[in-house]
């Protein structure tokens, strides 16, 4: 019988003993980490080319001691609040892992922060340096780039199949619509681009971006919405047979089952005869979920491609009308279903 004080986290039984164990696990990878990480800063100093190599290795190291805890999602926060305390004096010199841990605009996966993941992009301070292009060579971010690639690609070509003079694409949570930017510029023209996001500054970014490779017979539509609450809201955000094509590459990272099929319903309702949709959603097969929890406290809801399907049957859509794929590292799926003609 268990004779420890419990509590639930996403489902999971912890006991203080357990954690006590974590704890102790977590104090002496962040001891270790930030010895070998005080020894990388020594030969950054030197100008040494073995920095590089001994950051990346320090954050290996200290990853798979955490993830001999066994601990995942939520039940992560406690413990990863204890390893910044201890570490937190170099994590912090990386900016892309800095900005996931601070969220800023209240969420780790910002427009920010994807438009900094598209772009490669590396601060300027030596140590943080190391970090983030530690963090660009993760699965996860490949993964974000590939899959905004690949829905550039699928909108380019949707669009030159159908060539209707009133097409409308729609992007649900759409950050800097960087897809839609690829789209055009690989000579993609939609009649209407409709951006949907909570976030204005993103819209403000999305819409400066297009109207710098959009021509004058594409108009852009910006619409700041709570995408939550999307579903509920369909009448007016995605009225029926309203829309081409529909993208929706990470807002299911962050929704439960019911609310996944809410939105998917919504959705399928407003495309047209023909019409497609591209839903993304992080991968079970995602390997740099440790880091992502532990060091930057992003959790997202991992799902594989039965899951994505039996969603997508729940939300009424037939199996020849649909079909699971995959970004080309397999770590984001996409489900692409489309309307008969």
């Amino acid at each position: 019988m268990e004779t420890h004080r419990t509590r639930q986290r996403d489902g999971c039984t912890l006991n203080r003993q357990t954690m006590k164990h974590a704890l102790a696990k977590v104090d002496a990878a962040a001891h270790t980490l930030g010895n070998s990480l005080q020894q990388a800063e020594r030969q950054i100093l030197r100008q040494s080319s073995e920095a590089r190599r001994m950051v990346f290795e320090a954050i290996d190291a200290c990853l798979a001691e955490l993830r001999t805890t066994g601990l995942l999602g939520r039940e992560i926060q406690m413990p990863s609040n204890r390893l910044w305390e201890i570490s937190g004096k170099w994590l912090r010199q990386g900016a892309l892992q800095a900005r996931a841990r601070d969220k800023p605009l209240g969420y780790a996966g910002d427009y920010v922060m994807l438009t900094q993941i598209f772009d490669r992009a590396v601060t300027t301070d030596p140590l943080g340096a190391l970090f983030d292009e530690y963090f660009q060579s993760l699965d996860a971010p490949e993964a974000v780039r590939q899959r905004l690639a690949f829905a550039s690609e699928e909108l380019r070509r949707h669009e030159r199949h159908t060539r209707s003079s009133s097409y409308c694409a729609v992007i649900v949570g759409s950050g800097a619509a960087i897809e839609a930017e690829l789209a055009i510029r690989a000579g993609a023209a939609p009649a209407e681009i409709r951006l949907l996001d909570l976030d204005q500054a993103a819209l403000d970014a999305a819409t400066a971006r297009l109207s710098a490779v959009t021509g004058r017979l594409t108009s852009v539509v910006p619409q700041r919405e709570n995408l939550y609450r999307l579903p509920g809201r369909a009448a007016r955000c995605l009225p029926g047979d309203s829309c081409d094509f529909l993208i929706c590459l990470g807002l299911f990272d962050y929704l439960n089952d019911e609310d996944a099929v809410q939105h998917l319903h919504a959705y399928w309702n407003a495309l047209r005869r023909g019409g497609t949709m591209l839903i993304g959603n992080f991968s079970i097969a995602c390997e740099s979920r440790t880091y992502m929890e532990w060091i930057g406290a992003w959790f997202l809801l991992f799902r594989s491609a039965a899951d994505l399907e039996r969603l997508a049957a729940m939300a009424g859509i037939s199996p020849e009308q649909r079909q699971v794929v995959a970004t080309e590292n397999g770590v984001n799926l996409l489900l692409r279903a489309t309307k008969p003609s």
